[in-house]
């Protein structure tokens, strides 16, 4: 009696609303009355998430819809329906509210295609053509009592498995609906919407197939087979969340509608779709796709939505783990374990002499340094990776890098390798304790064993003419022997004068090894120019270096050592003569009173002299005192504080350059040093 009250009741409400909008066609009538009738019979139930999530997200729909203004209304009248104590069943309301502001109609549809014809669904879209307009005038008793049984269907959708209702098309690549039932539009259009999980899931799941197939085959470097591994398990966190929610409805099959299902799906299926983007840009085939992937992942990582951040930050930990490792055994070991050439340092295998190995041995391919390691921290780590390989090679003190690094080389192994997330901050420390190690070793074994500060000065002294006494007894041996044409200079008889030398002056007390080191050389010259040139034109000494040092002292720095000695030695050369001259007008001095016709040409022999003597001896100060001292008190300074082996070369550079711009020998004072070689002729 209540129900058959009840149907009068709204078949006249309806019939009064009808009439009075001028739809009086029966027809019409009852259709809206049926409508009206299944709204009343219909159960809201509250979707399986949070009150504050609901409110959150219909917030977000008035924010799109309407504009901020509109939401912040919205907000303050969602806290004061909280605040109603005698309201019940809140969030059934909220939920109502979102569904009302999706759609504006919800009339009852059938699918208008035969069973063996199914109806298309795909992506977040469903055609036009799927479904058609037709109402269909019966209660949904049937469908209602098939909901359960499709959302056990979709759950086998999700996992890329055919159901009983939905199957995949090969041909059409979209899953379809293989079933014929009633469901309303709104519906049809969720279903849509919630099957595209299914689609995301396989297509990321073919590609993982395809990403195992290249591996196998080894296709694939590193980075992509972590970047694929990382996906895979990403999927299998998805499965695992699908596997827990399939237990849930297997409980209570009733425990969820389909509009319930909609608003679960969101967070998984935005994790899938985000896969799917990556898997999309970031190419299997792609010869450089290790940097790439890494630049990608990098990018969003900083996505403004955090549940994407996250699921980058993670993917880029477990992809990046394999740039982390080559960066660990670089940086400890000297080692780059690079089968695939990905690693930002290369080795020239072509590199062998000790000489060029810092210098050509490594290099660093900025096209492959990745996001996570900034310009300077690439340099930074070239540098230790060199460092450790030079004291390895050149100072054969590999079994101090075993010994000292070990225990930070693990702790770090656990910061980068065995943590959920690492920085460029926590890489940066990392690198900057193991630079303190290393670059200490390197300054303790230049200086102390190497004795690299006392090689430099024994060049100062025999090669840039620093030891006066030494230089004279040279220059006084070597008088006759240099006035002899070039091509008559033979190199045992130099070097018998240069042990003599040594001997003679106070230079013999230097340590042996550096005596050992001094040497004599004759450059080479055309056999035209050679019987125009005398030995003090081919003439010059050398500072034998070997290893380690040379990396310092390379054959291009050792030229100019030669180029600054021969400048000085013809200084020098003059400045003896000159005193010989000095000599002999000391030995004319009786001859000047006795005969008067060459007392005035005597004396301007003299004044001519002392005025040369000047200029040597003003050009000799100046060098010796304003360009080498002041430039060696800099260096040993520089040297002192050096913190690493680049310190080391850019200060021996540095006071090279010094001493060669001072001294005139550049490029840019080339007509003062003509116009003073040309004064030096003269005598």
């Amino acid at each position: 009696m209540e129900g058959n009250t009840t149907g009068v009741i709204v078949e006249r409400l309806v019939k009064s609303i009808c009439y009075s909008n001028g739809m009086r066609d029966d027809n019409s009538v009852s259709r809206c009355t049926a409508y009206a009738t299944r709204l009343l019979e219909s159960h809201l139930q509250a979707p399986p998430i949070s009150h504050q999530e609901l409110a959150s997200l219909f917030v977000d729909k008035i924010d799109k819809m309407k504009g901020p203004e509109a939401a912040e209304v919205m907000t303050n009248r969602l806290e004061k329906l909280d605040q109603l104590d005698t309201l019940r069943n809140k969030d059934q309301i909220l939920y109502m509210l979102n569904r009302l502001s999706e759609r504006n109609n919800d009339v009852i549809i059938t699918t208008s295609k035969p069973v063996d014809e199914p109806a298309i669904i795909h992506n977040n879209f469903m055609d036009e053509d799927v479904v058609s307009e037709e109402i269909v005038y019966t209660n949904l008793l049937d469908s209602k009592k098939m909901i359960p049984d499709i959302i056990q269907d979709l759950v086998y959708v999700f996992q890329g498995i055919n159901g009983n209702y939905f199957q995949y098309s090969e041909e059409e690549d979209r899953y379809v609906i293989v079933a014929d039932f009633q469901l309303s539009r709104s519906n049809l259009i969720l279903l849509s919407r919630v099957s595209e999980m299914g689609w995301l899931y396989r297509k990321i799941h073919n590609w993982i197939r395809i990403g195992d197939e290249l591996t196998v085959l080894d296709k694939l470097n590193q980075t992509t087979r972590l970047f694929v591994s990382s996906i895979e398990e990403e999927l299998q966190e998805y499965l695992k969340t699908i596997a827990i929610f399939e237990n849930q409805i297997r409980q209570d099959k009733f425990a969820i509608n389909l509009h319930g299902l909609d608003v679960w799906i969101q967070e998984p299926i935005k994790k899938l779709k985000w896969m799917a983007i990556l898997t999309d840009i970031c190419s299997l085939n792609d010869e450089n796709s290790s940097i790439k992937i890494l630049h990608t992942i990098y990018q969003y990582r900083f996505y403004g939505d955090k549940e994407v951040s996250l699921l980058m930050k993670n993917i880029l930990v477990k992809t990046s783990r394999g740039m982390i490792r080559m960066i660990l055994s670089w940086v400890f070991e000297g080692i780059i374990n690079d089968p695939y050439q990905e690693f930002f340092v290369f080795s020239d295998p072509v590199i062998k002499d000790t000489e060029l190995f810092w210098e050509a041995k490594y290099h660093l391919d900025e096209e492959k340094i990745p996001p996570f390691i900034s310009d300077e921290l690439a340099q930074l780590i070239t540098s230790i990776g060199k460092s450790i390989n030079f004291l390895k090679v050149c100072c054969e003190e590999g079994h101090w890098i075993l010994s000292e690094t070990s225990d930070l080389y693990e702790e770090s192994k656990d910061i980068l390798l065995n943590s959920d997330s690492f920085t460029p901050t926590i890489i940066e420390n990392i690198l900057n304790k193991v630079k303190v190690l290393v670059n200490e070793k390197v300054h303790d074994t230049m200086l102390n064993k190497y004795l690299l500060l006392e090689h430099a000065r024994s060049m100062k002294k025999y090669i840039l003419l620093g030891q006066g006494d030494f230089i004279h007894c040279l220059m006084e041996s070597l008088m006759t022997e240099l006035d002899t044409p070039s091509s008559m200079l033979y190199r045992h008889n130099l070097l018998s004068i240069l042990e003599s030398s040594i001997r003679n002056s106070t230079i013999r007390y230097d340590p042996k090894d550096n005596l050992d080191r001094l040497d004599v050389q004759i450059r080479g010259v055309s056999k035209t120019k050679s019987k125009t040139l005398t030995g003090w034109d081919v003439f010059s000494l050398c500072y034998r270096v070997s290893s380690p040092i040379d990396v310092i002292f390379t054959e291009k720095v050792r030229g100019y050592y030669t180029k600054i000695f021969t400048f000085l030695w013809r200084i020098k050369r003059v400045e003896h003569i000159l005193s010989y001259m000095w000599k002999l007008h000391n030995s004319c001095s009786k001859l000047e009173y006795s005969v008067n016709e060459v007392q005035n040409f005597l004396h301007k022999c003299y004044h001519l002299r002392n005025e040369m003597n000047n200029f040597i001896d003003n050009v000799l100060y100046y060098l010796m005192f304003e360009v080498l001292e002041s430039s060696w008190h800099a260096f040993e300074l520089d040297i002192q504080n050096a913190q690493s082996l680049d310190e080391f070369i850019t200060a021996h550079n540095k006071y090279i350059s010094i001493i060669l711009e001072k001294a005139l020998l550049t490029q840019d004072s080339q007509n003062i040093r003509k116009n003073i070689s040309q004064m030096l002729l003269l005598v």
